[in-house]
C-alpha cells in the first residue's frame, strides 16, 4: 500500500509539473515581443512541448554524462508517458476546449495508472500505439538503422591519453 501510495503521489506531482511548465512555456510566447507572432499557429505549440517534454523526461538524463544510458537501459515507460503525455495535455486543452483542470486531472490518471500497471503489458500496449503512430506518419517505413552510441571521453581520460600533445 506504501508503494501504491507513493505512485499515486509521484504521478500527481509530475503531472502538476509538467502541466505548469506547458502552460508557463505557452505564455512566455505569448507575451514574446522580439519576434513577430506564427501566422500559421494561433495557439503556441513548439515551445509548450518542448518545455512539457524537458519536464516529462528531462531529468532521467541528468547528470548529462549519462549521455542516452537511460534509453539504452530501456526505461520505456517514464520516457514515453514524459513524451505522451505533454501531448495528450495539448491536444485536449487546445483541440477539444477541455478546461486545464480537467486535462490535468486525466493526465496525472493515465500516469498514475501507467506506473501502477505491470511493466510487461504495459509496455505492450505502449510499443503497439507508438506502431500506429509510425503507421500513421510513415515514420519508420525506409526502416532506417538505429543510431549508434558513440561514448564520449571525459577531460580526465583525454588528459591522460598517450596521444596527448605536450
Amino acid at each position: 500500500i506504501g508503494f501504491m501510495l507513493f505512485q499515486m503521489c509521484w504521478g500527481i506531482f509530475r503531472t502538476n509539473q509538467i502541466v505548469g511548465v506547458i502552460e508557463l512555456g505557452a505564455k512566455a510566447v505569448e507575451t514574446e515581443t522580439l519576434l513577430p507572432q506564427s501566422r500559421y499557429f494561433a495557439t503556441p505549440i513548439a515551445a509548450p512541448l518542448l518545455c512539457g517534454w524537458l519536464a516529462g523526461f528531462g531529468g532521467t538524463f541528468i547528470p548529462f554524462t549519462n549521455g542516452l544510458a537511460t534509453l539504452e537501459e530501456s526505461k520505456g515507460w517514464p520516457i514515453r508517458s514524459g513524451f505522451v503525455m505533454p501531448i495528450v495535455y495539448l491536444f485536449l486543452t487546445r483541440y477539444l476546449a477541455w478546461s486545464m483542470l480537467d486535462a490535468k486531472c486525466f493526465i496525472a490518471v493515465l500516469r498514475v495508472v501507467g506506473d501502477l500497471s505491470p511493466a510487461g503489458p504495459r509496455d505492450q500496449l505502449m510499443t503497439s500505439l507508438t506502431s500506429l503512430l509510425y503507421r500513421g506518419t510513415s515514420v519508420k517505413q525506409y526502416n532506417l538503422p538505429m543510431p549508434v552510441v558513440v561514448p564520449v571521453k571525459k577531460n580526465d581520460d583525454i588528459a591522460n591519453s598517450p596521444n596527448k600533445k605536450a
